[in-house]
């Protein structure tokens, strides 16, 4: 997702570019666009993911409240949800053979907002192999 949103043109540089386009009215669009495009092109399930944006976060980059905050993530499983239920899909793309697609989660890591980026540690993954 994040490839497709910057290249919309959508800046995702910096810690907080998730926390960013969730609280940007036009960022919310082009999540809501990349959604419907993948549905249009015979996607079966939309996955959702706020990356790092945290309640705590938000409230301290964005200037918001804590409630606010809450809103805006609840916000992108909103987004994934009225692309699949819109009229548009529903009349226009969807098949009724394989029914509605369905909406995932994906949270993002919190190892890097406590501080202890343990996900960008080298090694983390010692012993772990595709099969």
């Amino acid at each position: 997702m994040s490839v497709e949103i910057q290249n919309r043109g959508y800046d995702i540089t910096g810690d907080i570019w998730a926390s960013k386009i969730l609280g940007d009215p036009n960022g919310r669009k082009i999540i809501r666009d990349i959604h419907r495009d993948f549905l249009i092109a015979g996607g079966d399930i939309i996955i959702y993911c706020n990356y790092s944006s945290y309640v705590p976060k938000m409230m301290e980059h964005l200037s918001i409240s804590e409630a606010e905050a809450e809103e805006l993530i609840v916000k992108t499983t909103g987004l994934a949800v009225d692309v699949r239920d819109s009229d548009e899909y529903t009349r226009d793309v969807m098949d009724d053979e394989k029914g509605r697609p369905l909406v995932a989660g994906s949270l993002g890591s919190f190892g890097k907002y406590f501080g202890k980026r343990e996900e960008c540690k080298s090694g983390r993954y010692e012993g772990v192999s595709v099969e």
